[in-house]
């Protein structure tokens, strides 16, 4: 196109601009208008011909196509005017009006009309950035068609309860659909509440409710762009797969307990359907499937107790944004994924996979993770990415199997609030092994408690867990079901206790490490506990054997610079053997096994290091067989039972007496300042009442018990 066309063009467009403003502003008065309707079947807008009364319509007229039984169905094209105002426009009968490179303006309003009644509008040369603008009233079944990335502007009091639908922009502030938006493939449609900034609301759904974003078409994009809704979203929303609803509404957007969105595959699982934007809170049912459907939420959502999402056989939902989980039902089929690859927070909400088999479908947890409430997983769960408990009254999982390490075995948690999962297995397997790291922190609320569903499971601690303590009380830090310690525990400071029955294993991928640090630290074992050999201890505070509470330290234990301390009954191997400490104090009782003379191989022996080795409580003595048959000492027969390269302080409390077939074995304790020996004093047979009386002094134990390879 030369110059002087562009320039007559330009000039053309103006003097059309001005016309149209004069008539918009100071119009022509309906007084004057006339009323004119389409008189015959396909045919060009302007010819004068097709209309009754005869003559093309003109400005401010009454527009009427399709009342009249020969316009039904008929196609009206305009075009050949660069802009047209109407007083008001009637599209009806299944009548299609193409606006073919011309623009409708007008204050009046346009209705439409009528099953397949139908406005299309494309981008003109007009005068006017927006090629429809007016009140636009659209009825069932009828539609509002956007090409080529056109622009429309929609006034006040516009209405939808037909389809919109195509390609362009939608300028329409206080605006309401009753019907179903539906975007093209290629671009699609921006609702636009106003420029330069959203201030107005859309109503989504219309006043009925019923409101439907239709993104059914492969690769179609909706994109809203508003202030705020005039209220919770309670329609239904339909996605393809490659498809992208983008929500930008400043004040987020809720979709309430009556909407419905749903996401089909149709086998294409790599093209994910999409939803964008805003802050967004759902409530509704949320239905991921059919032919391997997929959709990833990228904007922040809240999901509350009103919510239900089901995810079909192999399909998948990525909730990629910030997201809470206040509650809510999340059902997936055989293969079914649900994974939450943003922050994450769990304060409710109940998921079920088809079983505990992550290979037939699972929820995981990849991104930042703070439980925060009650939560159940029903089936296969896995915590991938770093979990935080923050709240001191913490959280409550209940799952079947949920794996606390995650994928890789290297889950961080953060305890700092009170944990407790009721599982069937926290591993993939029935193991339940976690590798990760666990810091548990200070304070009275923070903990961890593992209860497996089987009362005779247990859990290995293979990765490293960090216990905290806040005062001079001894804080709970572990409890649940029996622990086996494969990894590394640390106590970084103060006193904590591990009330679950523990097991500190020396075999394994490597022996257990524990490290009771500065001095005045303390860990208290208030269940069953059992050392084994090569277990190494670290750190210069105390292990300690909690009141009524039992700890077996198996032959050739050695605590390096840690202290012991017994309050319960405390015993070195349940045959023979010796162990090292670097202290040892005693109130509680501990139980001594002889079946020889040999220390060490054939009864038990107590190394102490540079710490004294200060006693009390009450001293057991165990005659057994060490595996040259049952051991029967004489009088005088001494037997070293602690060494000490400190000094030994203080007495137990009782001479010790053992029973055996029949027999009372009395002994004395010899205290010197480096050791502490036994020595039998005499054997005799009790008198029944003494008898009686030492067993109720629970002071008589009477063992053949058998050393074992």
């Amino acid at each position: 196109m030369n110059t002087l066309s562009i320039l007559a063009r330009y000039v053309l467009k103006i003097v059309t601009f001005i016309t149209v403003c004069s008539l918009l502003n100071f119009g022509v008065s309906n007084a004057l208008a006339d009323e004119l309707w389409w008189n015959t079947g396909d045919g060009w807008f302007f010819d004068g011909a097709n209309w009754s009364p005869a003559g093309a319509p003109q400005a401010n007229d009454i527009i009427r196509l399709g009342n009249v039984p020969v316009a039904a169905s008929s196609t009206v094209t305009m075009g050949g005017e660069l802009g047209f105002h109407y007083g008001e426009l009637f599209l009806s009968n299944g009548v299609t009006l193409d606006m073919n490179n011309s623009e409708l303006v007008s204050f009046g309003t346009a209705w439409i009309n009528g099953n397949g009644t139908r406005l299309i509008v494309r981008p003109s040369a007009g005068p006017n950035f927006h090629d429809f603008n007016g009140t636009l009233v659209l009825g069932q079944n009828s539609y509002f068609e956007l090409k080529d990335d056109v622009a429309v502007r929609l006034f006040s009091d516009s209405v939808s309860s037909g389809t919109i639908l195509g390609r362009g922009t939608v300028l329409a502030g206080d605006f309401t659909n009753n019907g179903i938006i539906r975007p093209s493939n290629n671009g699609g449609l921006i609702i636009d509440a106003g420029q330069p900034s959203p201030i107005n609301p859309i109503d989504l759904d219309g006043t009925t409710g019923n409101g439907h974003l239709q993104l059914d078409q492969l690769f179609s994009v909706l994109t809203v762009n508003a202030g705020s809704l005039t209220d919770s979203y309670s329609g239904t929303v339909s996605m393809a797969p490659g498809t992208l609803l983008a929500m930008n509404v400043d004040a987020g957007w809720a979709a309430d307990s009556n909407s419905e969105i749903n996401v089909a595959g149709f086998n294409n699982p790599a093209a994910a359907s999409q939803i964008s934007g805003t802050d967004m809170v759902f409530g509704g049912q949320m239905n991921v499937g059919g032919a391997l459907g997929h959709l990833r939420i990228l904007a922040p959502i809240e999901f509350t107790g009103t919510a239900e999402v089901n995810i079909g056989g192999t399909d998948w939902l990525e909730v990629d944004g910030a997201t809470v989980v206040q509650g809510g039902q999340f059902t997936l089929g055989q293969g079914g994924k649900l994974e939450f690859d943003g922050t994450t927070v769990m304060q409710g909400g109940e998921f079920t996979t088809v079983n505990d088999n992550m290979a037939n479908g699972f929820i995981a947890f990849n991104g930042p993770t703070n439980w925060d409430g009650n939560v159940t997983l029903n089936g296969a769960s896995q915590q991938n990415g770093s979990a935080n408990v923050t709240n001191a009254l913490g959280a409550v999982l209940t799952a079947q199997a949920f794996d606390m390490d995650g994928a890789a075995g290297k889950t961080d948690w953060n305890v700092n609030g009170n944990l407790t999962i009721n599982a069937d297995r926290i591993g993939t397997t029935n193991a339940s092994r976690f590798n990760g790291n666990i810091d548990i922190a200070g304070g009275f609320f923070p903990k961890l408690s593992v209860n497996l569903t089987d009362a005779n499971a247990s859990w290995t601690m293979g990765g490293t867990m960090n216990l905290s303590g806040a005062s001079n009380l001894y804080e709970t830090r572990v409890e649940g079901s029996h622990m086996i310690v494969e990894g590394e525990l640390n106590v970084t400071g103060g006193r904590v206790r591990i009330d679950a029955d523990t097991t500190f294993s020396g075999s394994g991928v490597a022996p257990a490490q524990v490290q009771i640090g500065p001095a005045d630290s303390v860990l208290r074992m208030q269940g069953q506990t059992v050392v084994k050999r090569n277990v190494s201890f670290l750190g210069m505070g105390t292990f300690q054997n909690g009141a009524v509470c039992e700890m077996t330290l198996m032959d050739e234990v050695d605590l390096g610079s840690v202290g012991l301390s017994n309050h319960g009954l405390l015993e070195i191997d349940p045959f023979a053997g010796a162990a090292n400490v670097n202290s040892f104090e005693n109130t509680g009782t501990w139980r001594v096994d002889i079946g020889g003379f040999l220390a060490g191989d054939e009864h038990d022996l107590l190394l102490v290091g540079t710490g004294d080795a200060l006693l009390g409580g009450l001293l057991e003595v165990d005659l057994i067989d060490a595996g040259g048959g049952l051991f029967l000492p004489g009088i005088g027969d001494e037997f070293t039972i602690l060494r000490s390269l400190g000094n030994v302080n203080g007495t137990f409390l009782n001479d010790p007496v053992s029973m055996l077939n029949g027999h009372q074995y009395n002994w004395n304790v010899l205290y010197r300042p480096h050791d502490v020996r036994l020595q039998l004093s005499s054997v005799s047979v009790p008198e029944p009442s003494m008898f009686g009386a030492l067993v109720l002094a629970g002071v008589i134990v009477v063992s053949r018990r058998v050393r074992r390879d």
